[in-house]
């Protein structure tokens, strides 16, 4: 889910930019600002879905780490047999 919501921020930041090109080469220094001010938002909502989505794999893999090695620790032992 943070992943598709950068690539969607990613996308939107894309034609924001675009349209930042037009307004410079119009020279519409109030649109240049906005779009300037909203291309800074943009990038900061990427970096933060993309931080979170790294966290949220770490997580998951200290969590894979855990369960695997509770795993590793039972010993399924049959009825009438020694323990070991």
């Amino acid at each position: 889910r943070l992943r598709l919501e950068a690539r969607r921020l990613a996308r939107e930041r894309s034609h924001v930019q675009y349209d930042l090109g037009g307004a410079v080469h119009a020279g519409g220094e109030p649109r240049v600002e906005e779009l300037r001010q909203r291309m800074r938002t943009l990038d900061a909502q990427i970096e933060r879905r993309v931080r979170e989505s790294r966290a949220a794999i770490e997580e998951a893999q200290r969590r894979t780490v855990r369960e695997r090695s509770a795993l590793a620790a039972t010993r399924v032992r049959r009825p009438g047999s020694t323990a070991r």
